[in-house]
């Protein structure tokens, strides 16, 4: 299946859109769209990853996503993921990273910081 990934910045907030087969096919895009949305001096306070469309996680999109918020967290942002399925968080749990990322039922909710959403 075929993938999308796309940035819509504005003040303070960026929300990144995925949807699709998030694999080998996507991890280049996601990394450089990642780092763009942080690589200037007015880089967003919070970064919201909307996974609502996503069908598949390969282990380095995870891993990306992993550095991404590190990188934000060090900066003294936040990066939120929205939209996310019980099987999504699963795989995080998984791996052991569930308890290292904010996750939210939607991008409203990520934006509001309101209690999370599935696990």
């Amino acid at each position: 299946m075929a993938y999308s990934i796309r940035a819509q910045p504005g003040p303070g907030v960026c929300v990144i859109e995925l949807t699709g087969d998030i694999d080998a096919a996507a991890t280049d895009t996601l990394e450089s769209t990642l780092a763009s949305s942080l690589a200037d001096e007015s880089a967003p306070q919070l970064v919201i990853v909307d996974l609502s469309g996503v069908n598949f996680l390969d282990s380095r999109s995870i891993g990306i996503l992993a550095d991404s918020h590190a990188r934000i967290r060090a900066s003294g942002g936040r990066l939120r993921l929205a939209g996310t399925r019980p099987e999504v968080v699963r795989l995080f749990e998984m791996i052991g990273l569930a308890d290292a990322f904010e996750f939210y039922g939607d991008v409203d909710a990520a934006r509001d910081g309101g209690g999370p959403g599935p696990d």
